[in-house]
């Protein structure tokens, strides 16, 4: 019996151990710089003039090395998204005013990311991250209302990097949109997103 209970012990110690060289949680948060536009619109009655607005986002990630420096990531976080576009007559005949809209958007992101570090130093290394997003929109509307449809969900890509230090992670990423966040009839709505975040590692490699 004390040898099966000594046994447990070591197996667990040597899973944790394992776990921690190859697993990571943290937490992060940052800023969220939103641009949208518009595709499909009759372009011969007015131009687009989009704006980006600031938004944040929060959430949590796990890393899972794959093969020395490569690693999976995927993330949970929600976002905030603002953005305002400002629509201005192609001629004195078009038959629409000059008028502008924003859009706001809240979303529950789930990226699956590689991660690969680059550059290894004794206080820090630096790192490039990339892939596919999907965002499932939990509210979207439109000041003043302009009768977007919005979607469930979307699809975007991302790329970017950033430094690690210690427990510390800083990062910037850019966003772009794979399939329209929103519709009103032939029109679609998609959108650009800068973002610059800040992690702290939890616990693991």
């Amino acid at each position: 019996m004390k040898k099966l209970i000594l046994l447990l012990f070591i197996s667990l110690f040597s899973f944790k151990s394992f776990a921690q060289d190859r697993f990571s949680v943290g937490v992060k948060a940052g800023y969220a710089s939103t641009k949208f536009n518009l595709e499909n619109y009759d372009q011969r009655l007015f131009k687009i003039d989009p704006n980006a607005s600031s938004g944040y986002l929060a959430g949590v990630y796990t890393r899972i090395r794959v093969f020395r420096g490569l690693s999976v990531q995927p993330e949970l976080y929600y976002a905030k998204k603002k953005g305002k576009m400002n629509f201005s007559r192609v001629s004195r005949d078009t038959p629409i005013q000059d008028s502008s809209f924003v859009s706001n958007v809240q979303s529950l992101e789930l990226p699956l990311l590689l991660h690969l570090r680059l550059l290894d130093f004794d206080v820090a290394n630096v790192y490039a991250i990339g892939g596919s997003v999907v965002a499932f929109n939990l509210d979207g509307n439109t000041d003043p209302e302009a009768n977007f449809e919005f979607q469930n969900s979307n699809w975007t890509f991302l790329v970017g990097g950033g430094v690690e230090f210690w427990r510390m992670t800083v990062d910037a990423r850019y966003e772009w949109s794979l399939s329209n966040m929103a519709n009103r009839n032939s029109v679609g709505m998609f959108y650009n997103m800068l973002t610059v975040s800040v992690g702290f590692k939890l616990f693991g490699m």
